[in-house]
């Protein structure tokens, strides 16, 4: 095998901004000053689609266009068009009385400002942030001349797309993906999160975010007060999202009432109910409390009870301290001062946070599974789940913690408490559990449940996995085209894993068209997010010339990219780049040096070959005990290869004692394993009793799997039963057939045999001219019989005009391959005189060889006598006497003693 290749985000969907300048009740509703700006990007080059932001910028726009605002409507602006779509707004909006800015799209968190993404937006480094993207306080600025308040709604699924292959510059890791808490607005600004600063807003399932189906909800509702809207909006998310999410405000509105659409004529206003950060209502002025100090306190608290605002608390204590709803005010108070404790940092967020938690708090970077210290993380995590009963996160870490302490039952119970409070993180964790059996029972089926939840959510890793089980069929039937599906979808998410998988599918033509482009393409981009297994692949494509033109120097480049990033795969691959020179200098002991990295890290195929270069002193000394010791250890993990090696070396006694036994099961082995090569070991050790006991008919049944495994050798010995009749009546057409199919794939032999076929009239019309083809063909890829066939043809002048000299060429090629049949032919020739001088002495050295190297047919050829020449006979005692085998008379005549001097050379050469 040249190379393998194997398979195997941080969504921050619609962020919304919007900013209106409202004007209040009492003279100056809908005043003729309405402007608005409304921006939707969806269509993001470098982090893919987003579903709702258009969607969300168009209704946005028709609902204020009813509402009498003067609306530019924009989508997918790039930096250079979204500056100056800003500035136009600027200009237009100088003294309006009431103008609102519209955004949904994608947006993030550095060092703690806000900046909206444009569309053309690379952030390949947080370096590259502040010129690729729009600052918040820009947007800001293109409002700053307007004459009436300013509110800005900001929606986001935080989550930053771009995060997983920005670099972070001297380890920076203040790119987090909630939003950061405003600066102090100005006077007259109102900024609305849809979620609490460093917490995820969902994109939705529907056609629209939860927040902004909200606004659309109640914005044009008539007489609906601007802070009782924002109440309702916040009421209508957090139930859309079952309290996952709560809108937050900062800054302030005006001490009047706010309408976006004035109460009907005749209908009463109702009284206005401010915002948490408002100048509070006057209808309890301080001053000249009435006589019973009491009387309006049961009023008071049922306006401002739900309020959840640690304002109207303090309100109500200063005007009813001593009465009965001070009390309840006060635990109010309390529970607002603990739930913003929830939301800071804490010792378990620091020890046990996940990386990739959208729920992780901006101020800790998190940490993987394997640095998580659970003696010091699951105290802390503990006592914090005890302090803040209703934080998700810090369930999840609590989960994470006992998780890295072995504890997965522990973790397990608490990854369904964060579940259960809406942790997206928790729910893949949860799936995880499922799906290896930790902590409980093993259940693909369970595990494809929770991972579901978790996409719906937009977990890209889910989204992954889910992709992975339809490719596996695991829990579901197999389905590599909605694998495909799932893969395109984490991938659109910026997930890097479900990017090298959707460029496997797209590399083997798995649920979606074959297509090596478009596999180069995902590899590259996965690779681009720091992705080793895609580095590897790309490295595999230039191997081969798959997608690219072959380029042997890019593939070894590509391959140690990816093994510097410890993929044990590539090691092997590029220490195979160095064996055999390929883009690279040839150096075996460096090929060895890469094959022990990867087999550091257990990679069973490195193991193998490092065996392999033992049992041939390969960069190393030739040592056949290390040879074993490496192919068991291979073995023992798996590797088909290494366990066909170590059949072999019992086969042939190499580094063990020879043992056909054990041979053949480590054979069976390699067979169960996917060994086609093994299989036609089994065959023949069938065939020929090797062992385990003789049978035709098993021997017939492995060629054949080896033959359907794509083994060139079995369908060859499928062939030799078919031509000789053994477990199959005998068929020269059928042998024929099969001797194609394995010539087809390059078996020299397959290709001889059929050049014999075509010599003989086999299964097919005798012709000398195609054998001789055939011949050729097999002599060119170095087979030794089709050599010594062509020298017959030419000794013959069979399809070729007789030529002793060419057959001479022939016979000794042959001879070199390791013939002895072409030792007594070219032993013939200088008998003869054909080609060559006569000369009975060079014919009585080739016959020596050919007994020495044991040719059973020169050996009965002697003995028979005929129809060599007396002369050769007497050259022949003499070359015995030579070896000091015969000390008879050099006569010529053969008996006894010339029998017994060749008994005794015979096989020499071989014992």
């Amino acid at each position: 095998m040249r190379g393998w290749i194997e398979r195997g985000g941080l969504a921050l969907a619609c962020a919304m901004i919007m900013l209106a300048a409202l004007v209040a009740a009492g003279g100056e509703s809908r005043a003729a000053g309405r402007v608005a700006l409304v921006i939707g990007n969806s269509n993001y080059q470098s982090a893919g689609l987003l579903r709702n932001p258009a969607n969300d910028a168009r209704a946005v726009g028709a609902a204020l266009a009813r509402l009498d605002f003067d609306v530019m409507l924009a989508t997918d602006l790039g930096k250079s068009a979204f500056q100056t779509t800003l500035a136009d707004f600027a200009e237009k909006s100088e003294g309006a009385d009431l103008a609102l800015i519209y955004y949904a799209g994608h947006a993030m968190e550095l060092k703690g400002s806000n900046f909206l993404i444009p569309t053309d937006a690379k952030l390949s480094s947080d370096s590259r942030v502040a010129f690729e993207t729009i600052d918040l306080d820009d947007v800001l600025s293109a409002v700053a001349y307007v004459k009436g308040l300013k509110i800005v709604l900001l929606d986001a699924c935080r989550n930053n797309p771009f995060l997983e292959g920005m670099r972070l510059k001297g380890g920076n890791r203040a790119v987090s993906r909630g939003l950061a808490v405003p600066k102090e607005p100005d006077n007259g600004l109102l900024i609305s999160y849809a979620a609490a600063a460093g917490t995820v807003a969902s994109d939705g399932d529907g056609d629209h975010s939860p927040y902004a189906a909200a606004l659309l909800k109640n914005m044009e509702t008539p007489g609906l007060e601007l802070a009782m809207m924002l109440r309702r909006v916040r009421a209508d998310v957090k139930e859309a999202t079952e309290n996952r999410q709560t809108p937050f405000e900062y800054g302030s509105l005006p001490d009047r009432e706010v309408y976006l659409v004035p109460p009907a004529a005749g209908q009463p206003a109702p009284k206005a109910e401010g915002a948490e950060v408002s100048a509070l209502s006057t209808a309890y002025p301080r001053a000249a409390a009435p006589q019973d100090a009491c009387r309006d306190a049961g009023t008071h608290w049922a306006a401002i009870r739900d309020k959840n605002s640690k304002a109207f608390y303090e309100e109500h204590l200063s005007l009813f301290g001593a009465c009965a709803f001070a009390s309840l005010a006060r635990a109010e108070m309390a529970r607002l001062a603990e739930e913003s404790l929830a939301g800071a940092e804490t010792a378990c967020d620091r020890l046990a946070a996940g990386p990739d938690d959208p729920q992780r708090i901006a101020s800790v970077a998190g940490l993987d599974l394997a640095a998580v210290d659970p003696a010091a993380a699951v105290p802390a995590c503990k006592e914090a789940t005890e302090r803040f009963p209703g934080e998700a996160r810090l369930f999840f870490q609590y989960g994470r913690s006992l998780a890295a302490g072995k504890d997965h039952p522990g973790a397990l119970w608490q990854y369904r408490k964060a579940a259960d409070l809406g942790s997206v993180a928790a729910m893949f964790a949860i799936g995880l559990q499922y799906d290896g059996g930790e902590g409980v029972g093993a259940d693909p089926a369970e595990a494809l449940a929770w991972y579901r939840k978790a996409a719906g959510l937009g977990h890209a890793m889910a989204m992954n996995n889910i992709g992975y089980f339809y490719d596996e069929g695991r829990g579901v039937a197999v389905d590599k085209a909605e694998a495909a599906v799932w893969y395109r979808r984490a991938a659109d998410f910026g997930n890097a894993l479900a990017m090298l998988n959707l460029g496997f599918l797209h590399a083997q033509g798995q649920g979606v068209a074959r297509d090596d482009a478009a596999a180069m393409e995902w590899y590259r981009r996965s690779a681009s997010l720091g992705n080793a297994r895609a580095m590897n692949n790309i490295g595999y494509f230039y191997d081969e010339g798959r997608g690219v033109p072959v380029d042997k120097a890019a593939a070894a480049d590509w391959y140690r990219r990816a093994a510097d990033l410890g993929d044990p795969l590539a090691m092997v691959n590029l220490g195979r780049q160095y064996e055999l020179g390929a883009g690279v200098a040839q150096d075996d002991a460096e090929a060895l040096v890469w094959y022990r990295k990867g087999a550091d890290l257990g990679n069973a195929m490195a193991m193998n070959n490092i065996g392999f270069f033992y049992d041939e002193g390969k960069g190393v000394p030739a040592d056949k005990d290390q040879a074993m010791a490496w192919y068991v250890k291979s073995a023992d993990l798996g590797n088909a290869l290494a366990m066909f090696n170590v059949g072999t070396q019992y086969e042939f006694g190499d580094g063990v004692a020879q043992n056909d036994a054990q041979a053949f099961q480590w054979y069976v082995k390699a067979s169960e394993a996917g060994h086609a090569g093994a299989m036609n070991k089994v065959g023949f050790f069938y065939d020929v009793g090797r062992g385990t006991t003789t049978d035709k008919d098993q021997a017939m049944a492995w060629y054949r799997r080896s033959a359907e495994g794509g083994e060139s050798a079995g369908m060859f010995n499928v062939g030799v039963q078919y031509e000789y009749g053994d477990g199959v009546p005998q068929d020269y057409a059928e042998a024929m057939v099969w001797y194609r199919k394995a010539a087809d794939l390059g078996h020299a032999t397959a290709m001889n045999n059929i050049g014999f076929f075509y010599d003989e009239g086999r299964g097919v019309a005798a012709d000398k001219a195609e054998a001789m083809t055939w011949y050729r063909k097999a002599a060119d890829l170095g087979e030794a019989l089709a050599m010594y066939n062509i020298g017959v043809q030419y000794e013959q002048g069979d399809g070729v005009a007789k030529d002793g000299g060419e057959a001479m060429r022939w016979y000794a090629r042959s001879a070199d391959g390791g013939n002895t049949s072409a030792l007594r032919s070219i032993a013939v020739l200088y008998h003869n005189g054909d080609g060559v001088t006569q000369d009975y002495a060079e014919a009585a050295r080739y016959v020596e060889q050919a007994l020495r190297r044991g040719d059973e047919p020169t050996h009965q050829e002697m003995r028979d006598g005929q129809p060599w020449s007396p002369e050769f006979r007497r050259a022949l005692q003499q070359r015995l006497r030579g070896a000091g085998q015969y000390q008879g008379a050099i006569d010529g005549r053969f008996g006894a003693s010339t029998y017994a001097a060749m008994d005794g050379v015979f096989g020499a050469d071989l014992r």
